[in-house]
Formats: C-alpha cells, sequence, structure tokens
C-alpha cells in the first residue's frame, strides 16, 4: 500500500523514468553478459582451429620420420614445414619452439 500511495505521488516523467530504468539497466547488463561470452567462445573457436592445424602439420612430420622409406630431404622439408606452421600459429596458442 505504501509503495502505490509513493507512486501515485511523483509526477508521470518521474515514473516513466523509473520504470526504464528498472528494465533497461538489467537488460543492458544481460547484452553485455552475452556479448563478452561470444567473443569468449570464438576466440575459444580460433584457437582450435589453429591448434587442428598444428597437429596436422606435426602428424606428417611423426608419420615420416617412423616411415622406414622416407629419405633425408623429405624429412628436412617437413620439419620445414612444421617450423613454418610453428611460427604461423605459435603466437596464438602459445606454443613452444621445443615440438622437435
Amino acid at each position: 500500500m505504501l509503495s502505490l500511495n509513493f507512486l501515485n505521488k511523483i509526477r508521470l516523467r518521474t515514473r516513466l523514468l523509473l520504470a526504464l530504468a528498472v528494465t533497461i539497466v538489467p537488460l543492458m547488463a544481460l547484452a553485455l553478459l552475452a556479448a563478452f561470452t561470444q567473443n569468449r567462445a570464438i576466440g575459444f573457436g580460433n584457437k582450435e582451429i589453429s591448434g587442428l592445424i598444428f597437429n596436422r602439420a606435426l602428424f606428417r612430420v611423426m608419420v615420416a620420420s617412423s616411415d622406414r622409406g622416407t629419405d633425408a630431404g623429405q624429412l628436412r622439408a617437413l620439419r620445414q614445414a612444421m617450423d613454418a606452421v610453428s611460427e604461423q600459429v605459435g603466437a596464438k596458442l602459445i606454443a613452444r619452439a621445443d615440438w622437435q
């Protein structure tokens, strides 16, 4: 009852501002929270893709090094390719140079 008397005593403009503050502020907070969460998910997806590229290149080197028919030149070329991939995606993955 007290709150109804209070609402009857304040002006219409103040009532509208109060209603807007009660509805808009929480909606804005939820929108910001959703945007931050979405940005974190996009960043994680980008790291996931970079990790797959890195693992694919590493797998090629591992298969070639375990294969007896691989010559030294081909293995050297694969290692250079692995170094290039490591430089390319290493900053995103915070990878170290000790993969060898």
